[in-house]
């Protein structure tokens, strides 16, 4: 049996190896230390107009999800529908609030730049007169119709304080 002197004598010549220092993330130069802050800075902008939008769109995903929600083949289904559209209008524009009628269908087409004017049309009519009076149900058909017009409205309708693309104010 070995001594335990022996064993150490057999790893006297051999040399502990050293390990480089790792090599560090940050850039050694000044120049690609300032592209780095210029490129977090200009990706801040983006994240933080991102959010901003983000936010001001929370409106369009809450309407849209409760349009979603909306059973064509309920008897409400015409008055949660202008629920909805009244709300969003009256969130987007206090003088909203109370048109009812003609000039509140005339109010909608007048927010979209679209050319085809969609509630102040018989439609709109039959909507405003069946939100009065039940004894005057809208048909299922005029129903989805207005469903679909009121998707497309609250799709296309600028944000809060946003100007209206294509129609002149003058």
């Amino acid at each position: 049996m070995q001594s335990p002197l022996a064993k150490s004598t057999q790893f006297e010549g051999i040399v502990d190896v050293y390990l480089a220092d790792s090599i560090s993330w940050w850039p050694q130069t000044l120049g690609w230390l300032l592209l780095l802050i210029a490129v977090l800075f200009v990706a801040a902008i983006y994240v933080v107009r991102w959010a901003k939008n983000y936010w001001a769109d929370r409106f369009r995903r809450e309407a849209l999800s409760a349009l979603e929600a909306i059973n064509i083949n309920e008897s409400t289904a015409a008055k949660d529908i202008f629920f909805v559209v009244k709300t969003v209008a009256t969130y987007l524009d206090q003088s909203a609030a109370p048109l009812y009628g003609a000039p509140f269908m005339r109010y909608l087409d007048s927010q979209v730049a679209s050319t085809n004017k969609v509630f102040n049309s018989p439609l709109g009519e039959k909507w405003s007169a069946a939100l009065v009076d039940e004894s005057q149900p809208l048909h299922t058909d005029d129903v989805a119709k207005l469903l679909a017009y009121s998707t497309s409205w609250i799709v296309q309708v600028p944000k809060k304080d946003e100007p209206i693309i294509g129609v002149s104010h003058d």
